[in-house]
């Protein structure tokens, strides 16, 4: 059987923490998904496994403010521009990104 690249369980606490902070389902995701430690790996067949039962508002409320949340956005940092412009090109002829070894 193939493995999934990304699963999750426990999706009903995001709804829990998301009344309890306020907020809507969709920030309290990415909050979690961005800031805390809910990531499991290689279980229930799948690459990474999202946990939402691991964390709750209280996890949340402590996090340093400001939360910042970005979609949609490509970051590259801790490359120098000759690797980067390497690696745009290889990804754009669709060549692995680094050598397998």
């Amino acid at each position: 059987m193939p493995m999934n690249t990304f699963a999750s369980v426990n999706g009903g606490r995001i709804g829990e923490i998301a009344t309890n902070l306020g907020i809507p389902e969709w920030l309290a995701e990415a909050i979690i998904v961005e800031y805390l430690p809910c990531r499991r790996f290689f279980e229930k067949n799948a690459v990474v496994l999202f946990d939402f039962g691991l964390v709750d508002a209280a996890d949340v409320r402590e996090l340093p403010r400001p939360l910042i949340i970005m979609g949609d956005v490509t970051l590259f940092h801790n490359v120098t521009g000759s690797v980067l412009r390497q690696r745009a090109i290889s990804g754009f002829i669709g060549w692995p990104m680094a050598p397998r070894t």
